[in-house]
């Protein structure tokens, strides 16, 4: 039971010029500098170079791109599969992340840029210097871009 494609939407995202959408208003993810890196204990970022943390929050930047793509798609344009993953993330949404967009690891992964171990020692590091910030409630790890770096 693989996660559906949702390649195809980028395209689709393209249709929707005329109003302005969530997709519009995806926040920036903030990649830490080298000066922040080194500040991160050695136990948390463990062999994580520069590099590979860009690599992980271009693939945060684009799960939260394609998730806000998909949420503005009108109802009528959505297939099946698509519909299905809106209602999960409909599920996924909480008073704690009201008004922010999030994303959880399953939504990163599905963009297959970057290997789990990498992602999952990315997502400390970016926690640890306030780029992202964690809400876990309901069984489910949400990622949001904190309010002030948005």
């Amino acid at each position: 039971d693989s996660p559906p494609d949702l390649s195809h939407l980028e395209e689709a995202g393209g249709a929707l010029d005329s109003a302005p959408t969530e997709a519009d208003h995806v926040p920036r993810v903030g990649c830490p500098t080298e000066a922040e890196l080194e500040l991160v204990p050695r136990y948390m970022r463990g062999r994580l170079a520069l590099a590979k943390l860009q690599a992980a929050v271009d693939a945060v930047q684009r799960a939260l791109e394609v998730k806000a793509t998909t949420l503005a798609l009108p109802r009528h344009k959505q297939s099946v599969a698509v519909r299905e993953k809106v209602l999960s993330w409909r599920g996924q949404e909480c008073d704690e992340a009201a008004g922010d967009q999030f994303v959880t690891i399953e939504d990163i992964a599905e963009q297959k840029e970057v290997d789990m171990n990498t992602l999952k020692s990315a997502l400390q590091v970016l926690r640890f210097t306030n780029h992202l910030r964690l809400i876990n409630s309901g069984g489910v790890a949400r990622y949001c871009v904190p309010s002030e770096a948005a």
